[in-house]
């Protein structure tokens, strides 16, 4: 994701911006990787497709902002964290609703993939 990240930027100050966005993207991707997250985003979207259900999304909601202390503003960041989620839930066994939704076969009822096939160490989820 990150190569070429500071090609055609001259200027070292926005250089150093630009790092730090990328910088809080990337943080902001290992918060969704945490096994915490992962179980509670499976939890609520289950929810959320029960009928009646209060619960209208997935959380928690990750937001990427970057702070600038010389004029005190937050900004945040564009970033389409579902286009990310999709392009690495392969890579890293991320929760999708495609593994909820399609759960393996002879799993218990509401079991998902990631569920039935591997285990969370140090907060990432990993196959046997």
């Amino acid at each position: 994701m990150t190569a070429n990240i500071n090609e055609g930027i001259e200027d070292v100050t926005a250089r150093q911006r630009r790092l730090v966005e990328i910088n809080v993207v990337e943080q902001c991707l290992n918060i969704f990787k945490t096994g915490v997250v992962q179980r509670r985003r499976v939890h609520t979207y289950l929810e959320s497709q029960k009928p009646g259900s209060s619960v209208k999304f997935s959380t928690p909601v990750i937001h990427a902002f970057v702070y600038e202390p010389l004029t005190g503003e937050a900004k945040k960041l564009p970033v389409n964290f579902k286009k990310y989620m999709e392009t690495y839930s392969d890579v890293f066994n991320l929760y999708s609703t495609r593994s909820v939704n399609n759960p393996v076969k002879g799993a218990e009822p509401g079991a998902t993939h990631q569920e039935t096939s591997g285990t969370y160490v140090n907060g990432f989820f990993t196959t046997s």
